[in-house]
């Protein structure tokens, strides 16, 4: 899962977008890199048309990411703990399988353990992108 965030973000955002953003402009590349990000998920079996939104907004994201740090890093950091959770999470569903939805019974405990982990998660992303848009500013104001 690690090494296919590093893959994916490598080459959706590292050869893909910066081509058509140079070119075409950001909400362009992150239209078309979005796209092509979501219909490619279709091979997994779990996957699918009504998950392609979800792919499409996950992508735009790591595209701003990618835009506002220069760097695909905090992208592949970000793609790589997804992959862990959703796996744990596909891993967890396999042997107990939902019996109601959320919307019917309300949060139950592993809705709140996600939830926690996808807030840290998200946390500690926000604090790495700030951190490297922090050096990439003093980069470029000490070259400058």
């Amino acid at each position: 899962n690690i090494i296919t965030g590093l893959v994916e973000e490598a080459a959706f955002r590292g050869y893909m977008q910066n081509p058509i953003e140079t070119r075409h402009g950001l909400t362009k590349a992150i239209f078309v890199v979005g796209t092509i990000f979501a219909l490619s998920h279709l091979s997994h079996s779990w996957v699918t048309l009504k998950y392609l939104p979800i792919y499409f907004v996950i992508s735009a994201i790591y595209g701003i990411i990618v835009h506002t740090t220069d760097s695909i890093l905090p992208g592949v950091v970000l793609h790589s703990i997804g992959n862990i959770i959703g796996g744990y999470i596909i891993w967890i569903r396999r042997f107990d399988p939902p019996t109601t939805l959320l919307w019917q019974t309300g949060p139950d405990k592993q809705f709140l353990i996600n939830l926690i982990l996808g807030v840290v998660a998200g946390l500690l992303t926000i604090g790495a992108y700030l951190m490297l848009r922090a050096q990439t500013l003093n980069r470029d104001s000490s070259l400058g």
